[in-house]
């Protein structure tokens, strides 16, 4: 049975462990912006209480202990969670070196997350947002957002070269997010992010006459104008801040009357009233970029009751020869 005696005669420490995996294993394997996280979690909450602890003397009633000490202080569940993830990476890198003979969080049990409950427009409220965000100061923006599903950072990252009018797609290339307050400017994470997002008419419409306005404010600008081909930027053609595109949209969804919801709650919307007009859920799934339609499945599972019994109604015309009762809620 493990004892949780080292193996060998370290005298590293749980501070000097996570910064051994922080930097040979997480800062090869994950993003910069990734990195940072994992980088804070590890110095602002694990190593204030355990960072001068013996790694191999170590127990599961210690780590218990801080868990329980951090929610008593007013950390969020979701945050213990990932000390308790980061900490148990770097213990099952120090085990798989020979530094340990267990790993402690395996015994250890973290707080449970509750899931941010996920707001949703019905149609009318979305076509009622729709009809005011042509007032955002960053042009079609939100259209975009609601009519793709595409993340708020695939959304900011793309570009005019990404446009193609003939195919009527949008092609996800590249992401933009903040990096020590600077942008961060990368590749989608999956090869499922990486995908063309077929749009409506309307969508090239309103990018046709936003590339003409974006023409004109960057001519007028002159050697000011930053130049990164960005569709959606600010007035100097610089990435958009996301502080500043949070407050445009909480500004345009008072201006609807329309329930506050998140700007990622947008992308919830898209798929939710897709997959209520009868698109096909793999369909859908690849259209947002997920890696797997299980995970899509996961996430909308409250939307598809609904749609199990419109199933079971065709199927009974068919078999029974009756015409589908009405249910409600079902389209």
């Amino acid at each position: 049975m493990a004892t949780g005696m080292a193996i060998g005669r370290s005298t590293q420490t749980v501070a000097e462990t996570l910064c051994y995996w922080l930097e040979t294993y997480a800062r090869h394997n994950v993003s910069a912006a990734t990195f940072d996280r994992y980088e804070t979690i590890a110095r602002v909450h694990i190593t204030l209480l355990l960072g001068a602890v013996p790694v191999q003397r170590l127990t599961p009633a210690q780590v218990q202990t801080f868990y329980s000490t951090k929610l008593a202080a007013g950390c969020g569940p979701r945050t213990v969670r990932l000390c308790h993830l980061h900490l148990a990476q770097a213990l099952k890198q120090a085990v798989h070196l020979g530094l340990l003979a267990r790993n402690v969080t395996d015994v250890v049990r973290p707080p449970r997350v509750t899931p941010k409950e996920m707001g949703t427009w019905p149609p009318e409220e979305a076509r009622q947002f729709l009809s005011v965000c042509h007032e955002s100061v960053y042009g079609p923006v939100w259209l975009v957002a609601l009519a793709t599903g595409m993340r708020r950072g695939e959304v900011l990252g793309l570009r005019w070269r990404d446009v193609d009018w003939e195919r009527r797609v949008l092609c996800v290339r590249q992401t933009i997010g903040r990096l020590h307050g600077a942008p961060d400017i990368k590749a989608p994470k999956t090869k499922s992010s990486r995908r063309d997002v077929p749009v409506q008419q309307e969508v090239l419409d309103a990018l046709r006459e936003h590339k003409y306005r974006q023409n004109e404010r960057r001519l007028a600008a002159g050697e000011a104008w930053h130049n990164h081909d960005l569709v959606f930027a600010s007035t100097s053609g610089t990435p958009i801040h996301p502080d500043n595109l949070k407050r445009d949209f909480n500004r345009l969804v008072k201006r609807a009357g329309v329930p506050r919801i998140r700007i990622h709650d947008l992308r919830h919307t898209h798929v939710t009233l897709a997959i209520q007009q009868g698109a096909n859920i793999k369909a859908v799934s690849q259209r947002v970029g997920h890696t797997d339609v299980a995970i899509t499945l996961s996430i909308y599972a409250h939307v598809l009751p609904a749609e199990h019994a419109g199933v079971a109604d065709k199927i009974g015309a068919v078999l029974f020869r009756h015409a589908p009762e009405p249910r409600e809620g079902v389209v």
